[in-house]
Formats: structure tokens, C-alpha cells, sequence
């Protein structure tokens, strides 16, 4: 079997997350098309609107984000479904030569989908890493945290991007490591703290 969905999210046997985020970016465009003739072309306000699109169709794209290990392109993929939203919210033509900063400042400057999924994964990590230790979960957390053992060697070509890769990225800014994060995370006023200065 090369995929199957569980908890709502698509496990494919390659460990990529791209098929599922390909598939929610899909859902949440079919959901957003089909409000397109009593909501987005209505008369309602701006505002509104973007208040609906953010109540009703992120949730759809952004469901089980937490858990997946995004590639740059992957990331730029989501942004880009985000600012395309937009433009049909504001009444602005595709053809137009708008630049994104412009729709996002006149839709109110909403959060990116990108930064919202980056306080998300560090969210889950922190709840993760404070967990019973004597849980599988925090276990299975903390052996990958620590890395391999010196005795196991990699196998050769170019590693796979994982979780932990994209969470590490997360980190870097802050000079912080997989190990100092964990630490970290046990204060959760501290890791609070550090996830919304990470995601502003």
C-alpha cells in the first residue's frame, strides 16, 4: 500500500509529507471555491471576509500541520494558495500586477500560513517534550532529539527532510539546538515565550 488516510491526514510509505499537503492545499480550494458566488462576490465587508476565509477554509488546509516536515518549496506552496485566496476576497484580477505585500496589507495583514504552522510545530514539540517521560511518545521524542549512536552510521545519500530537520530550522534564528530546545521546553512560560518571538 503506498498511502492511506488516518486521523484525517494521508500517510504515504516514503515519509514525505508533500502528498498530504498537496491534498489539503486541494480540499481547501474546493471548500473556498464553493464559497465563492454567496460569500466572496457578495457585498459583505472586507473584513468579514477574511474573518470567514480564516474561520473556515484555513482550518481545512491547516489541519494535522503540526506534524509535517515542510521543504521550502512546500512552504512557498502553501503562502501561494494564501495570497491567491486573497486576491479574489479584495476583488483583486489575477492579471492585476498587485504585489503580495500589497494584498496582505489591504486584507489587514493576516498571519502567514507559514508562520502559523511554525508556531504550531513548535507548540507540539514543547507539549511533547513535557510529557511523562515514561510515555512512548516522549521517548521515541527524546531518542531522535539525541541523534543516532556514535556505533550507527548513516546510510549513504542525501538524508531525508524530517520533522526534527524542519524544527531545527525553526530553531536556528534563536541559536538554539534540538538538545537546548528540549531543555528549554520543560519551562513553559519559557518556551511560550520563545514560540511567539520565533513566529512574530
Amino acid at each position: 500500500m503506498e498511502s492511506f488516510v488516518y486521523l484525517g491526514s494521508e500517510i504515504h510509505n516514503s515519509g514525505s509529507s508533500e502528498p498530504e499537503v498537496l491534498r489539503r492545499i486541494s480540499l481547501a480550494k474546493s471548500c473556498f471555491n464553493l464559497l465563492n458566488r454567496g460569500i466572496w462576490r457578495s457585498s459583505i465587508s472586507v473584513l468579514t471576509k477574511v474573518q470567514l476565509y480564516r474561520t473556515y477554509i484555513q482550518p481545512v488546509l491547516l489541519h494535522g500541520s503540526e506534524t509535517w516536515a515542510l521543504t521550502r518549496a512546500l512552504l512557498d506552496k502553501v503562502d501561494a494558495f494564501d495570497n491567491i485566496c486573497l486576491r479574489p476576497i479584495l476583488r483583486i484580477p489575477y492579471v492585476d500586477h498587485v504585489a503580495n505585500a500589497t494584498v496582505r496589507l489591504r486584507a489587514g495583514s493576516p498571519p502567514q500560513l507559514s508562520r502559523l504552522i511554525q508556531r504550531s510545530r513548535l507548540r507540539l514539540f514543547g507539549h511533547v517534550a513535557r510529557m511523562d517521560a515514561s510515555l512512548a511518545i516522549s521517548r521515541a521524542l527524546k531518542t531522535s532529539v539525541r541523534g543516532l549512536p556514535v556505533e550507527r552510521k548513516r546510510p549513504p545519500g542525501r538524508p531525508r527532510h524530517t520533522w526534527l530537520r524542519t524544527l531545527g530550522a525553526d530553531l536556528q534564528p534563536h541559536n538554539h539546538g534540538l538538545n537546548l530546545a528540549w531543555r528549554c521546553a520543560q519551562d513553559r512560560e519559557h518556551w511560550k515565550h520563545l514560540v511567539e518571538t520565533a513566529t512574530l
